[in-house]
């Protein structure tokens, strides 16, 4: 079951609800492969640059602006697994035109990567950091886009 609640503090209206929704499901239902939890609520929220950036700075000690955030609150009593999943959309948009990639496909990206964040992987380990960019790669070509990371 997931709980999933986004948030369009800029407009977004080329990401529909739905369809973040599948991709979420999707990457939650691969990493349930590897890490234990019933359930998930995740709040997602696009974000203008400036909040990202005092995110960033507030949480991570870091005053630049990301492309994501993933704070991740780990799985609770209930075995429900909670994080929020914060996105910069002048950063996602910047970054799909600079690497050639529609808006959906690079968004598409960067949700799988939050959700997996969410769940457990990083990029501490280096193996753990391959096979998060082995399953990030499958699950984004699982909706028909190209492989991410060429």
């Amino acid at each position: 079951m997931l709980n999933l609640s986004v948030q369009y503090v800029v407009p977004f209206e080329e990401l529909k609800r739905q369809t973040i929704r599948s991709w979420v499901l999707k990457a939650l239902k691969k990493a349930h492969e590897y890490f234990e939890f019933e359930s998930a609520q995740i709040n997602l929220r696009f974000v203008d640059a400036l909040e990202a950036q005092e995110l960033n700075k507030t949480y991570r000690s870091k005053d630049y602006v990301p492309n994501i955030l993933t704070f991740d609150y780990g799985v609770d009593a209930l075995d429900v697994l909670r994080a929020d999943i914060v996105i910069c959309k002048e950063v996602l948009l910047r970054e799909a035109l600079e690497q050639g990639k529609t808006t959906t496909q690079h968004a598409c990206h960067l949700v799988i990567h939050g959700v997996l964040h969410a769940c457990g992987f990083d990029h501490i380990d280096e193996q753990m950091a391959m096979q998060m960019e082995t399953l990030e790669s499958e699950l984004v070509m699982s909706f028909g886009f190209p492989h991410p990371y060429n």
